[in-house]
């Protein structure tokens, strides 16, 4: 299953730095449009056990177009889990370091 999910986030995933509150985040995303795909995103989400769900109506701008459901993982301890167990098989991805992932209110506590 972490080969089939690695490549599901080759072809239609991301992860992104982002600023939140002044804080530097990783937001890890896996996107899908319509019914099949909310469904496949809830089998990614139940054998991982973590990351939420959220549902775009895009049919205001395309008309033909279909809902589109984003998987979103940001806490950094999942962040990191999703990269030990799946990031090793994918082949497109680059993963931040780890120090990267780390809180920095964390490692400023341990070097005083």
């Amino acid at each position: 299953m972490e080969e089939y999910i690695a490549g599901f986030f080759d072809g239609e995933g991301n992860i992104n730095k982002i600023k939140v509150k002044g804080k530097t985040q990783y937001q890890l995303r896996i996107y899908q449009a319509g019914d099949e795909g909310l469904r496949l995103l809830n089998e990614i989400k139940t054998f991982l056990g973590y990351g939420w769900i959220n549902k775009r109506d895009r049919r205001n701008k395309h008309p033909k177009w279909k809902i589109l459901y984003e998987l979103h993982i940001t806490k950094k301890s999942q962040v990191l889990d999703f990269k030990y167990r799946i990031g090793k098989f994918c082949r497109l991805k680059k993963f931040p370091e780890d120090d990267e992932l780390q809180d920095l209110r964390l490692k400023e506590k341990n070097t005083r």
